[in-house]
């Protein structure tokens, strides 16, 4: 739509356009690795605004950018795909990180923990 615009548009784009850099403030939030390790990320407070707005706008009134992460983590696990890629893809350093975004999978649960005793059978 930009890019065939009329020249209003683009002037209007030209002259509007934002400082993304102080469009979007960060702060740095620590927290503890389940190994004790203590680690620094980066949070985008406006950004996070921003995906909240958006989902109020389609009509939700629920979630976050948060919760989107998790969301994606756990389709990720329930499509098989490896925890490896999973923390690739969230950009975690730690896999315990990643495997706290991960809902569990209660029915999958019961399901290997009844296949590892399927074959033991009671002492008489």
């Amino acid at each position: 739509m930009f890019s065939t615009g009329t020249n209003i548009e683009n002037e209007h784009l030209r002259t509007h356009s934002l400082d993304w850099d102080s469009f979007y403030s960060y702060s740095c939030e620590k927290y503890k690795t389940s190994s004790g390790e203590a680690v620094t990320t980066k949070v985008c407070g406006s950004l996070e605004n921003l995906v909240r707005e958006l989902l109020k706008g389609a009509g939700l009134n629920y979630g976050s950018s948060h919760s989107g992460r998790r969301t994606l983590a756990t389709w990720l696990d329930r499509k098989g795909y490896g925890l490896e890629l999973i923390q690739l893809i969230l950009g975690h350093r730690n896999p315990d990180m990643t495997l706290e975004y991960i809902d569990p999978d209660l029915p999958r649960i019961k399901e290997a923990f009844q296949s590892i005793w399927s074959g033991v059978k009671p002492s008489a």
